[in-house]
């Protein structure tokens, strides 16, 4: 899943499986966005630094929200040093 990354690169990326109808319910639309190798890869439009600065405390808790759905889904952690 991440060979478009240089090898030393990929450490630092984990990967997590999130139900596109759970991204709905936080207000969140899915996008595909494919890339040649890895299957099924998407972007969520709202998630981009000009909306988090525009309403931090709003996306703060958005944050929060996909951290909890994310912790149940760990496809692959990044390597903490």
């Amino acid at each position: 899943m991440l060979r478009v990354l240089a090898i030393e690169k990929r450490p630092l990326y984990g990967i997590v499986l999130l139900k596109v109808a759970d991204l709905n319910l936080l207000g969140m639309s899915v996008v595909p966005s494919p890339i040649e190798g890895i299957a099924g890869h998407a972007v969520i439009p709202e998630l981009n630094v000009t909306a988090f600065v525009a309403n931090r405390n709003y996306w703060k808790a958005v944050a929060k929200d996909l951290a909890r759905l994310a912790a149940g889904n760990i496809v692959r952690a990044p390597e903490l040093d």
